[in-house]
């Protein structure tokens, strides 16, 4: 019973997560054709503030359940620790740090733009690793 939770919160976790990667995808896409002046305002178009916005709700969120996952899957690597629920704490562990300065940073530093984007994408990059790339190694 346990363990279908851990793995429902680590789906989860990890579609919160990729869903905040699509919006600095988004992000930095809008922010590049409004410098560059290729796209004209349109009721379409979302502002680049509620985009920003949305991304750090998401990837807050993210961060928050990734703590839990970390938590509930620590009693799982502890019951049989092979070197492949390593791998997967290892890499999710990593991942955990890459949100956490990028969360910190916004919170106290005031990180913006591009800084915020390559801590977001390595982190959900560490997590895809950690989570998927476990059977490709």
């Amino acid at each position: 019973m346990l363990m279908l939770f851990h793995i429902g919160l680590l789906l989860f976790t990890y579609a919160v997560c990729f869903i905040a990667t699509l919006y600095v995808i988004q992000l930095v896409w809008l922010d590049r054709n409004l410098k560059k002046r290729k796209i004209q305002f349109s009721p379409a178009i979302p502002p680049l503030m509620a985009v920003e916005r949305h991304f750090f709700c998401f990837f807050a969120m993210g961060k928050a359940l990734l703590t839990l996952t970390l938590i509930s899957g620590t009693y799982h690597v502890l019951q049989a620790v092979t070197p492949e629920n390593l791998h997967k704490a290892i890499f999710s562990f990593l991942a955990w740090i890459s949100l956490g300065i990028a969360c910190f940073g916004d919170w106290r530093l005031g990180w913006r733009g591009k800084r915020m984007i390559i801590y977001a994408i390595s982190g959900i990059i560490l997590l895809t690793i950690g989570y998927f790339g476990s059977r490709l190694i």
